[in-house]
């Protein structure tokens, strides 16, 4: 399940860990929203922002694909209007050859060094994550919840950066998500940190990305939930995250 991996985080892991929970059935059958264009920015002091305006790529369609084998496969497609509203109904259960077995291993980044306890519930669990873009008539690409927050001390200095990123996961039987990792990645020195129970069915996960005040990973932690919009993120813009970092941020919107 390396893709999977690679779209839920980069400079990160995601881990699998803890008690089964077969016969707890999921009730997510359909996401829905507003597609949203966004912008990062930074301010003088470094304070990074993510602004979104209205969605001007026109109508078109919004796609659903999994991630798993050699090329995505379409899962789903349903219209998107010309002001960004779409409704996606999930199907209830992934085609034939597109689930692959959660195993801890597969959750690295390949660009990771990662040490630590991992533990896996069940063998059998199987699973995939969903990439879902946006096709309109002048523009197309990734959409996903985003969030981004600045911290700041007492003085005004900046001190760190957060950003949020949801994801759609199927598992074939309930898992609880637990444990940590010590990982480097290039200059990167970072712990990874997950806990969450994923039901039957799809589930709506969190990546946190946390860095530090001059732009450095320092920590991922995964949870339940996720924001609730729907970001295309353009691109450009000024923002005080180096080029490692960012690529957590800008690889859902390069998906087509």
């Amino acid at each position: 399940m390396k893709k999977l991996g690679a779209l839920m985080m980069v400079g990160s892991v995601l881990l699998l860990a803890s008690c089964d929970r077969t016969n707890v059935p999921s009730n997510l059958t359909t996401v829905s929203g507003t597609v949203v264009e966004g912008n990062l920015t930074a301010s003088s002091n470094g304070a990074l922002t993510l602004t979104t305006s209205a969605w001007t790529g026109g109508a078109g369609s919004v796609r659903a694909y999994t991630v798993e084998g050699t090329q995505p496969q379409n899962v789903v497609t349903t219209p998107l209007a010309a002001d960004g509203k779409f409704r996606l109904n999930l199907p209830a259960t992934p085609a034939t050859g597109t689930l692959a077995a959660i195993t801890a291993d597969e959750f690295n980044d390949e660009e990771d060094n990662c040490t630590g306890t991992v533990t896996v519930s069940t063998s059998q669990a199987q699973g995939t994550a969903l990439v879902i873009g946006a096709e309109g008539a002048t523009k197309s690409g990734g959409i996903s919840p985003l969030s981004v927050t600045t911290k700041v001390d007492g003085a005004g200095t900046v001190t760190g950066y957060e950003a949020v990123l949801g994801q759609l996961l199927y598992v074939d039987r309930g898992v609880t998500v637990r444990g940590t990792q010590s990982c480097t990645n290039g200059g990167d020195t970072f712990k990874g940190d997950v806990d969450v129970s994923l039901q039957k069915g799809w589930n709506k996960v969190s990546l946190t990305l946390q860095f530090d005040g001059n732009g450095d990973l320092t920590g991922s932690v995964v949870r339940g939930g996720s924001p609730n919009n729907w970001v295309f993120l353009n691109s450009g813009g000024a923002s005080p995250l180096g080029v490692q970092s960012l690529r957590a941020l800008e690889r859902f919107s390069r998906f087509r």
